[in-house]
């Protein structure tokens, strides 16, 4: 008898917990309940072209990353260095140079510092991926590399604990032609953990690199990925748990740090409408992006030109995703792009609570929010002010919106 009720205070027991870990579904409206509010980002400091030559970072795809002292380090992908700063902006050394040895970089992608202060560099140089380690005082250690058709990880993004990290996982299928792509969570060896995206795509045809009208095709390809609302997004917040999304939809899952989904997040919207203008302005960062990466005799073939005949192939369609990214604030607050325009560096911001609340939105200035980092109680980021990378720390608020 005593074996009969141990077994059903467990059973119950189980069932309690299970109904305590029930998934919330959080449906907000357009409009927020109640007060709207807004995020006040205030100037504290601004790193421009005209402070010397360690001050110029060309592309779109530099990054600044702070360190948890509030030293700012800023990836130089056109360069492919690292330029370290103190607190307060000065320049104190370079990080690495161009080359294929040790501490060095060929085509650096991104750059993370951990809370424990050691910091990665992760490149992608045709299949081979390069994971290099840095000490916390960002002195090179060493480096992991891996090359192999299958298993190529871009996009990469560590969680704090360093254990999990979010990334296209890509495989390419010669025989077939194709690149399979799966976005995701992924353990520590590349292993799915969650999937969240999957597209096939052409594959690179080294016969045809030449070829304007090839590039036209591949890149066509990639551009349809975003434009139609198919690629996974992803974002961790400062304890590991896990945002997840695909662009076409505005529907968030969260993610414990046990890969188990807690909550979703979804907001009705009025879809923003793509004009010609703001679709064909894809083609300039992109070309910016390509031209740093590329040879020289491939830069001549991939032009202006063949990425907006690219876009044109990718038939746009006539509105614009909901969900072009998102960040978590060091408070648990997540913030979702809801628009971006290209031609006026325009964005707007949608802002939710922890738990999951649509509380208002923010516009932001220079193309700010893709490359925002929050720490410290700041939020760092390159802004792109008339063609030229800029560094700026912010201290933010949430307010009131007027």
């Amino acid at each position: 008898m005593k074996n009969i009720l141990l077994c059903l205070v467990l059973a119950l027991t189980t069932v309690s917990s299970f109904a305590m870990e029930k998934v919330q579904l959080i449906e907000n409206g357009e409009a927020p309940q109640g007060k709207a509010k807004t995020l006040k980002f205030t100037e504290e400091l601004r790193l421009t072209a005209d402070q010397g030559d360690d001050y110029i970072w060309v592309g779109p795809t530099c990054q600044v990353v702070p360190d948890y002292k509030g030293n700012l380090y800023v990836l130089d992908t056109r360069e492919k260095r690292v330029l370290a700063f103190d607190a307060n902006g000065k320049f104190v050394r370079v990080v690495g140079k161009q080359g294929p040895g040790p501490g060095e970089f060929q085509v650096p992608q991104s750059l993370q510092i951990f809370p424990d202060g050691t910091g990665i560099v992760q490149e992608l140089v045709g299949p081979t991926v390069t994971v290099n380690h840095f000490d916390e005082s960002m002195n090179y250690k060493d480096r992991k590399q891996t090359t192999s058709m299958t298993g190529l990880l871009q996009g990469v993004v560590y969680a704090p604990s360093k254990k999990v990290m979010w990334a296209n996982k890509i495989n390419v299928d010669m025989a077939q032609g194709k690149m399979l792509t799966d976005t995701g969570l992924l353990d520590a060896d590349a292993k799915a953990l969650i999937k969240v995206a999957h597209y096939e795509m052409m594959a690179m045809n080294p016969g045809r690199v030449t070829d304007p009208e090839f590039w036209v095709e591949f890149m066509s390809e990639q551009f349809r990925i975003g434009l139609h609302g198919l690629a996974g997004m992803g974002a961790f917040d400062q304890e590991g748990n896990l945002y997840t999304a695909i662009n076409g939809k505005y529907h968030i899952t969260k993610y414990d740090t046990n890969q188990q989904k807690t909550m979703e997040i979804s907001r009705k919207y009025k879809p923003v409408a793509y004009t010609e203008e703001q679709v064909m302005a894809l083609a300039e960062p992109v070309y910016e992006m390509l031209v740093g990466n590329l040879p020289p005799q491939l830069a001549q073939i991939i032009t202006p030109n063949v990425l907006e005949r690219a876009i044109k192939k990718a038939e746009p369609p006539s509105v614009k995703p909901p969900v072009n990214g998102m960040k978590v604030m060091e408070d648990g607050t997540l913030l979702v792009l809801f628009d971006s325009d290209l031609k006026t560096g325009k964005e707007k911001v949608d802002i939710f609570s922890k738990q999951g609340q649509y509380l208002g939105q923010v516009t932001l200035n220079n193309l700010a929010f893709g490359r925002m980092v929050f720490r410290n109680g700041k939020a760092y980021t390159m802004e792109t002010v008339d063609g030229e990378n800029e560094l700026v720390r912010f201290s933010v608020s949430l307010v009131n919106a007027k």
